[in-house]
C-alpha cells in the first residue's frame, strides 16, 4: 500500500514538474525554435531615413529574441526582380516582412496574387494590397499640409515656392503633395521630382523650396544654399538637422521614426505569435524650427542617438 501511495506521488510530483516548466516556457519568453524571423525590405535611395527606424526595430528585437534581416534595394531593380527578392525571403525562413516599397502597380498586382499569405507590414508608405497587412506612419497628408501652412507663415505676401516632391512613385509623398497643395493653393511655381531636373530659369522663379522627403531635402542643399533659398523639409537627417540649425532649413517637419521602427515590427510580432489582426498605427510628428530644436521634447526627435 505504501509502496503504491509512493508511487503515486512521484507520478504527481513529476507531472507537476513539467506543468510548472511548460508554464514558464510559455509566459516568460520564447524558445529557439521559436524565435521569429523577420526580413526588413527598404528602398535604399531612402537610406538616410532608416538609421533611426532601424533603432526602434532592435529596439523591440531585442526585448523579443526577433532575428532580423535588412534587404536595401537599389532602385534600378526591374519589378520582376523585387518580386524574387520578396520570396527569396520568406523561402529562407522569414516569417513575416517589413517593407518600404515604391507603389509599382505591376508589383502589387504580383503580389497580391502571391504573397497573400504572408505576414506583412508596410511602414511610412503605403501599397494599395487587397489582403490584410499591417501599416504604420504618420498622417503624410497632413504633414504636407503643416509644412505648406509653415512655409506661407514665414514668406512675404507676394513669395511663391518651389516643391521637390522626391520619389514619385511612394504613396507618402503622393499623399504629402496633396497636403502642400491645400495650403500653397496659387502659390506653387513649379513641382518636381528632383532639383537636378529644374532649369534656371524655373528655379528662379521660387522663393523658397519645399522637400517632401528626407533624400530631395539633402539633394537640394547645395543648390539652395548657392542660391540663397531657404528650404522647408520633411524628414531628419543629421545633415538636414546641422542646416536646420545654420539656417538654411528654415522649418522642418519630422516623424519619430523610432516608435515607427518599433511599432511596425511590434505589429508583425502580434501576428505572427498571437494571430492578431494586422492593424494600423500613426505615428506622432513635429514642426521643428531654430527656435525649438533643442527643447526637451523636440530633442528626443531630433537627436535620438544622444538619448
Amino acid at each position: 500500500m505504501k509502496r503504491k501511495v509512493s508511487r503515486a506521488m512521484i507520478l504527481a510530483g513529476i507531472i507537476l514538474f513539467f506543468l510548472v516548466v511548460f508554464t514558464y516556457a510559455y509566459w516568460n519568453g520564447e524558445t529557439e525554435q521559436d524565435t521569429a524571423k523577420v526580413s526588413v525590405v527598404l528602398e535604399a535611395q531612402n537610406t538616410v531615413q532608416w538609421e533611426v527606424l532601424r533603432q526602434g526595430m532592435e529596439g523591440f528585437a531585442a526585448e523579443k529574441g526577433i532575428e532580423l534581416r535588412y534587404v536595401m534595394l537599389t532602385g534600378n531593380e526591374t519589378v520582376k526582380e523585387r518580386l524574387e527578392i520578396l520570396h527569396r525571403e520568406v523561402q529562407n525562413g522569414a516569417e513575416g516582412l517589413v517593407l518600404n516599397l515604391a507603389n509599382q502597380g505591376l508589383l502589387v498586382e504580383q503580389m497580391n496574387e502571391s504573397l497573400s499569405q504572408v505576414k506583412l507590414v508596410m511602414v511610412d508608405s503605403f501599397l494599395p494590397l487587397v489582403f490584410e497587412a499591417g501599416y504604420v506612419a504618420a498622417d503624410n497628408k497632413a504633414m504636407g499640409r503643416k509644412l505648406g501652412e509653415a512655409a506661407a507663415a514665414k514668406a512675404a505676401p507676394g513669395e511663391v515656392f518651389g516643391v521637390i516632391m522626391g520619389n514619385i512613385n511612394r504613396e507618402s509623398n503622393k499623399e504629402r503633395l496633396e497636403g502642400v497643395r491645400e495650403s500653397l493653393d496659387g502659390r506653387i511655381a513649379f513641382t518636381a521630382s528632383e532639383t537636378a531636373g529644374i532649369s534656371k530659369e524655373l528655379w528662379s522663379q521660387a522663393d523658397r523650396i519645399l522637400c517632401l522627403d528626407a533624400q530631395a531635402g539633402e539633394e537640394t542643399l547645395e543648390r539652395a544654399e548657392e542660391d540663397g533659398k531657404l528650404l522647408y523639409t520633411i524628414g531628419r537627417t543629421e545633415k538636414l538637422v546641422y542646416y536646420l540649425d545654420k539656417g538654411l532649413v528654415d522649418v522642418m517637419v519630422a516623424a519619430d521614426e523610432f516608435v515607427m521602427g518599433y511599432s511596425a515590427l511590434e505589429n508583425l510580432y502580434w501576428q505572427l505569435r498571437y494571430y492578431g489582426e494586422a492593424k494600423g498605427r500613426e505615428i506622432p510628428f513635429i514642426l521643428v524650427d531654430k527656435s525649438n530644436l533643442y527643447g526637451e521634447k523636440v530633442e528626443e526627435i531630433m537627436f535620438p542617438s544622444v538619448q
